[in-house]
């Protein structure tokens, strides 16, 4: 199963542990207006409170590119 695949399962069980297990312990998510970051446990605390929120809804999620070292979503 394809990485993409995985994250988009979590997405749909909100499963924030199986979430987290698809990113890498140096995970570093870079803002590219602010050039602000993010860690993994910073990531994994955000998505987080967005699985408990009703409100929140992936529509029309896509994988642009994904090979064994970089996922483009």
């Amino acid at each position: 199963m394809s990485l993409y695949k995985k994250r988009e399962e979590a997405f749909e069980k909100r499963d924030i542990n199986l979430w987290g297990d698809s990113i890498h312990d140096d995970f570093k998510f870079v803002r590219h207006q602010s050039n602000t970051t993010m860690s993994k446990s910073e990531m994994i605390e955000m998505v987080g409170q967005m699985f408990s929120s009703d409100s929140v809804n992936i529509v029309e999620g896509r994988c642009i590119y994904e090979n064994d070292e970089i996922l483009v979503e």
